[in-house]
């Protein structure tokens, strides 16, 4: 095995590194599942079942420390310490969710539950549903930022499975050679965890771009939607979940009956 492997040639090697790729690419259409089974949703059965209490345990510290990082007691009001709590508040808000109990079991998990939780909600809306919606209503500029984002989380993902496994097998193969061999499954798995630490950085980013277009643009969707544009912020929370009501087919009965604006003569919700 040893001699097999130190008789590869440049080229060979080089094809590896190909294959390596190749393995990224196929594994694009199950993107869907791999970034859910990054984010935390295991199934909660046997051993996974106490890997997620675990988990979802040391996030949730986590959240505690950042939460407490942003607190600013009334003497430090007005000192430095104030710019350093409102970063605090800031790296917190693209990291966590508001509510700890939304916490999920890994970093990337809470990265995109944050954006969940605050992109259409302080206005009534559910992120979830209305942003199918909101999507195609936005300006290609903004659009363009959040596809790149989009992509560089779904190519980290691919590359945090293919370095893993690759780092697996070759540990698999390699562990009996010992030496300098276990450098291989070492250098991968190191790979493994940068293209990790790149998905929660895309996440975050992409999050925040997911946020920003909800703060300037959701009006499209009620513009969209023949619907007046609410005259204040309460109206506006009232007529989002209405929507969210009425879109995510949930409590239809409840749904109020909708006042259309067609035109410039009609203001009335």
């Amino acid at each position: 095995m040893s001699h097999t492997i130190s008789t590869l040639s440049g080229a060979e090697f080089a094809s590896l590194a190909v294959l390596v790729v190749a393995v990224a690419l196929v594994l694009q259409p199950l993107q869907l599942g791999l970034v859910r089974l990054l984010e935390g949703y295991w199934p909660k059965v046997g051993f996974l079942a106490h890997a997620t209490a675990w988990a979802k345990d040391r996030q949730g510290n986590h959240w505690e420390d950042l939460r407490r990082a942003t607190t600013i007691s009334a003497e430090n009001v007005g000192s430095d310490a104030t710019a350093t709590a409102q970063l605090d508040a800031s790296r917190w808000a693209i990291a966590f969710p508001p509510s700890k109990d939304r916490v999920l079991p890994t970093r990337l998990g809470n990265a995109l539950r944050a954006a969940e939780d605050r992109g259409g909600r302080p206005y009534g809306l559910d992120t979830v549903t209305a942003w199918p919606r909101l999507y195609p209503l936005l300006p290609d500029r903004l659009s363009a930022i959040i596809d790149d984002g989009r992509d560089q989380l779904d190519y980290s993902s691919r590359f945090v499975a293919t370095f893993a496994i690759g780092a697996i097998g070759s540990l698999m193969l390699l562990a009996a050679h010992g030496g300098w061999w276990l450098v291989l499954p070492a250098i991968l798995a190191a790979l493994t965890w940068l293209s990790y630490a790149a998905a929660v950085a895309a996440a975050r980013a992409y999050g925040q771009s997911v946020c920003a277009a909800f703060d300037l643009h959701r009006f499209a969707l009620f513009t969209a939607a023949h619907i007046a544009l609410p005259p204040n912020g309460a109206t506006e929370q009232q007529l989002g979940e209405r929507l969210t009501r009425l879109w995510s087919l949930r409590d239809v009965a409840l749904v109020t009956p909708m006042t259309y604006d067609h035109g410039e003569q009609s203001r009335q919700l």
